[in-house]
């Protein structure tokens, strides 16, 4: 018991030090080394994932997740609104004190509390909507997991903010591991949706204990808002942003759950899901680290814009390949990994594939107006992009699950360049050196993948695990190789300290 005392003490942060100004000195050990955790964080979380796709599509059905999806749509709405977009802005904010932290605890716990209620109230309406009177008792279980994983948010963004990627990896690693099991015991003992209920109640359970134990700041319960309403005004923005990119990305689940029905939604969603699987791992532990680190190298020009086109190097070496091998891969992924009820699933996963070929990095432009501030753009942009998603959704759901991939794929592409151009304006960063970071990578990829997809016309595939190990292993082996060519890229990244800073 001295053992764990010990180590949980070690693990304990004095709640004082993450209050006040940066401190540069310390900037370029906490991006290397919360870039580390970040990774480590990410590769753990991938396994712990890939282990719950596997057991949970075996011993639970299309239904289970399509109904389970139906719910998410609400969760994810009040999600939204939980901290009002205060999280990001303590991220951003150069300087914040515990009182400050306090009020925005306060006025998080409100919005929390509320939102619960209405999800609680509005259950009845939702098991309505859809037609499944079973979402009635889901609906209002979801609201009690919901209120309860909104208590350590503002705990996380305060360890963000501090790049205490360490703890955050604990955390998450943690959660994660314990709502697997929780959710895998009641889905072997026939509790279908409710066993993927129970476990996510189980995660905000655990994040909580967790969090409290290695940040034991306690907040005074007030709220003054002339000491957050800055912080509001720069939150508003990223909320209202976050309302309508809810629209955009939810819309779809809204549309096949209500029209083509909960098996069709748990195919969908299945594909989806196991599309950004490795897609979440690359974006998340970078982006993680690009808005803090970027936010305080805002006046550095030079320092800016080198870490930032190495982001988007990273980013591009990383997913490219991930997504062509998806794209070549997806029938026998979805075999490997849901088994053959889930072979109505293929073709989606395939089709978005192409999705991530490039919006991956796409993705950081976000990333650059926050850095700035720049939450006026941010929402517009976000109102842009979601208008034409949610239309582009409209026109694909007449051809079933695929039209809807197949449209929400053209309309991404479509505003992709037009999204880029107004994101850069009036910053640093340059369309054309970030097309160079990029064009490398996404070169080698094609090269390969069309190589790859002629093999195949010619050699039918199987879905043998030992020869598709071997493609696998080649493939990206080959890819590797390829990159190596690529020698500023490789010396840029042995540098990454000195190019945060000198």
């Amino acid at each position: 018991m001295e053992d764990l005392d010990t180590m949980i003490n070690r693990l304990r942060i004095d709640p004082e030090t993450i209050f006040g100004a940066y401190d540069r000195s310390k900037l370029k050990r906490q991006a290397v080394v919360g870039g580390s955790f970040s990774i480590f964080s990410q590769i753990s979380l991938f396994i712990i994932n890939i282990i719950r796709t596997i057991l949970l599509a075996r011993v639970l059905i299309p239904l289970d997740f399509g109904l389970f999806a139906m719910v998410s749509v609400i969760s994810s709405f009040a999600i939204i609104f939980r901290d009002a977009g205060l999280t990001t802005a303590i991220i951003q904010v150069d300087c914040i004190n515990s009182n400050e932290a306090s009020t925005m605890f306060t006025f998080n716990i409100l919005i929390n509390l509320l939102l619960s209620i209405a999800i609680f109230i509005s259950s009845p309406f939702v098991a309505s909507f859809y037609g499944h009177p079973i979402l009635l008792n889901v609906t209002r279980i979801m609201s009690i997991s919901f209120f309860l994983s909104g208590l350590s948010a503002q705990h996380i963004a305060l360890l963000t903010r501090s790049m205490r990627f360490d703890l955050i990896a604990l955390n998450s690693i943690t959660t994660q591991i314990v709502s697997l099991l929780v959710a895998y015991f009641f889905a072997i003992h026939n509790f279908g949706i409710f066993s993927l209920v129970f476990g996510s109640i189980t995660s905000a359970v655990i994040s909580i204990f967790i969090i409290i134990m290695i940040l034991p700041w306690i907040p005074n319960i007030k709220f003054e808002f002339s000491k957050i309403s800055g912080l509001i005004k720069y939150g508003r923005d990223v909320l209202l942003f976050n309302v309508v990119n809810y629209f955009s990305r939810n819309s779809d689940n809204i549309l096949i759950g209500k029209f083509i029905g909960a098996i069709q939604l748990g195919f969908y969603n299945k594909a989806y899901s196991l599309f950004m699987l490795p897609i979440l791992q690359i974006r998340i532990p970078v982006n993680s680290i690009a808005l803090p680190l970027l936010s305080k190298l805002k006046k550095d020009n030079k320092k800016y814009k080198d870490s930032f086109y190495l982001i988007v190097e990273i980013l591009a070496f990383l997913s490219i390949p991930i997504s062509i091998y998806l794209y070549l891969k997806s029938e026998f992924i979805i075999l490997l990994m849901l088994g053959e009820n889930w072979i109505d699933s293929v073709e989606v996963f395939r089709i978005l594939s192409i999705f991530g070929l490039l919006q991956v990095t796409a993705a950081i432009k976000g990333t650059v107006l926050l850095s700035f501030g720049y939450s006026k753009k941010y929402l517009h942009l976000g109102v842009f992009s979601s208008i034409v998603t949610i239309l582009s959704f409209l026109l694909g759901i007449r051809f079933g699950i695929t039209g809807v991939a197949y449209a929400y794929v053209i309309a991404q592409y479509a505003i992709l360049f037009p999204s880029l151009i107004y994101s850069f304006n009036n910053t640093p960063i340059q369309l054309k050196a970030y097309l160079q970071a990029i064009l490398p990578f996404l070169f080698i990829g094609l090269v390969l993948g069309i190589i790859s997809h002629v093999y195949f016309r010619i050699n039918q595939p199987n879905n043998e695990i030992i020869p598709n190990l071997i493609f696998t292993i080649l493939f990206f082996s080959a890819y590797l190789l390829l990159t190596f060519f690529n020698k500023k890229f490789w010396h840029k990244m042995l540098s990454f300290k000195n190019i945060i800073l000198q």
